[in-house]
């Protein structure tokens, strides 16, 4: 699957909120490994930096 034409944001929200859904960990580690791939910083958002 190519996740390159999701935005940094909508990446980043969408894996939390898979994680927070329990979705499959399939869907879960393919976006975690998009995250890794552009060395996004999650704490980042996951301290409300970003607003989310």
């Amino acid at each position: 699957m190519n996740l390159t034409y999701i935005n940094n944001d909508l990446l980043v929200n969408s894996y939390f909120q898979a994680v927070d859904l329990k979705l499959e960990i399939g869907f879960i580690y393919l976006l975690f490994n998009e995250i890794k791939l552009r060395k996004i910083d999650i704490g980042y958002f996951y301290d409300g930096g970003a607003g989310i």
